[in-house]
């Protein structure tokens, strides 16, 4: 109930929801900057490093010994304590953050701003390609999406992680949900994922969901399928 509630607030926008949200984008931003002052020059010695994996899919046996990785399912949003975790990206990274864009992309940029300087440093995915980024950090809590979204606070300094962000985004299936199922489309989506969690050591917990299983109207059970075989 609540996606659809976001879905007809993003064809009818209120000018009032729009403001608010870009208060609250605002807020995330200026805390961001805040953080770092608070921190000072010489504490920001962090590098963040940047991989782009665009293998393309190769033919080859299956390998059908080996086993598939453990699984843990749980409800709600991606916790701020998950060192590794995937971006649910548009293929233009970042999509709507600096504008009125506010799903699951856009929440992460906000509250990890420096992912925000991707926008200018990468150009857009292709058809195979995924990015692994190492070292941003969480300064910002979020609460809901769209024109729902909140401000939480800050994430206190005992409570930040060196976090590794997997940026894959997801075919746009909207109009034509059928055509994820044919096996060019399910090869391509799982070659992206096989790139994005290559850059990851096989025996580390990926935080990852419904990866283009929102607007983009992705089966649930499928991608989460490609997902676990990428894995």
């Amino acid at each position: 109930l609540d996606f659809y509630k976001h879905l007809m607030q993003l064809n009818n926008p209120d000018p009032d929801d729009i403001f608010t949200m870009s208060l609250e984008k605002l807020k995330l931003l200026f805390n961001y900057f805040e953080q770092l002052m608070l921190m000072g020059l010489p504490n920001l010695s962090q590098m963040i490093s940047i991989h782009k994996i665009s293998n393309e899919p190769q033919t080859i046996e299956p390998a059908l010994d080996l086993p598939l990785a453990p699984v843990t399912f749980v409800s709600g949003h991606m916790q701020t304590s998950d060192p590794i975790k995937v971006d649910f990206a548009n293929k233009n990274i970042g999509g709507g953050v600096l504008k009125h864009g506010c799903c699951q992309e856009e929440l992460m940029f906000l509250s990890n701003p420096e992912l925000i300087g991707l926008m200018s440093l990468v150009d857009t995915l292709g058809p195979y390609e995924s990015l692994v980024v190492e070292g941003v950090t969480q300064y910002s809590k979020i609460n809901y999406y769209g024109y729902d979204l909140r401000f939480a606070g800050t994430v206190p300094v005992e409570d930040r992680v060196n976090q590794t962000i997997i940026i894959m985004d997801a075919n746009d299936y909207r109009g034509r949900k059928e055509e994820q199922y044919l096996e060019s489309n399910k090869r391509s989506e799982l070659q992206k994922a096989i790139n994005g969690f290559g850059g990851i050591e096989s025996s580390e917990f990926i935080s990852t969901g419904n990866w283009g299983g929102g607007i983009f109207n992705g089966d649930f059970q499928l991608k989460f399928m490609i997902q676990l075989l990428a894995k």
